[in-house]
């Protein structure tokens, strides 16, 4: 049975599944990998540099949000005020106490 065979049609291994790991699988073919650490450093820019045009920049709106873009961004009602409490009872921070 693979993965999406499941009969509850989960794509989840079952609790009990045995999973195993290959422990030949490495980072970067053999005989590729640096024996020591090495930082990247920026090379030279390219030589043609100076006479590349500029990027197309587009030229910032100076139209803000609506009302309704606000809401649609940042949610609203019911829904998002108990999913903001249960965030922050998750990090520790107690939503319904005042400081």
């Amino acid at each position: 049975m693979t993965l999406t065979d499941s009969p509850d049609g989960s794509d989840f291994a079952p609790e009990d599944a045995e999973l195993s790991t290959i422990s030949t699988l490495s980072v970067g073919l053999p005989g590729t990998v640096p024996e020591a650490d090495t930082t990247a450093e920026q090379g030279d820019a390219p030589a043609d540099l100076e006479e590349r045009p500029a990027p197309d920049v587009p030229t910032p709106s100076r139209d803000g949000l609506s009302a309704d873009e606000v809401a649609r961004l940042t949610g609203q009602g019911e829904g998002t005020v108990n999913a903001n409490t249960a965030l922050d009872r998750a990090e520790g921070v107690e939503p319904d106490r005042e400081d």
